[in-house]
């Protein structure tokens, strides 16, 4: 929420992240709990149990992703702003081209 502060345009997937997918996280977690405490030698409890926990991979990554995403026009135009400085330096000889970074 921080960061959508300092970046109103991440509003949207922040409010989908909040709105849409901790609530569907959280309930699958409960249901995983619940399933738990159960006897599942003849259901497909374990089946559903082993399906949330390989969801949770999937979800691990996919939350990962999102939170990079939020920091990606920052971290873009920090490289710009870095490219653009050692430009310059080079084209006053203050470092020499091939210190560059690329």
């Amino acid at each position: 929420l921080k960061e959508v502060k300092k970046n109103p345009r991440n509003l949207k997937d922040i409010r989908k992240f909040i709105s849409y997918y901790l609530p569907t996280l959280s309930y699958l977690l409960q249901q995983y709990t619940e399933m738990d405490t159960k006897d599942d030698t003849f259901s497909n409890v374990s089946l559903t149990k082993e399906k949330i926990k390989n969801m949770l991979k999937t979800v691990e990554e996919a939350f990962r992703q999102q939170y990079n995403s939020l920091f990606e026009d920052e971290v873009t135009d920090v490289s710009v702003e870095i490219k653009v400085l050692e430009n310059m330096m080079a084209q006053e000889g203050l470092i020499k081209e091939k210190e560059v970074l690329h």
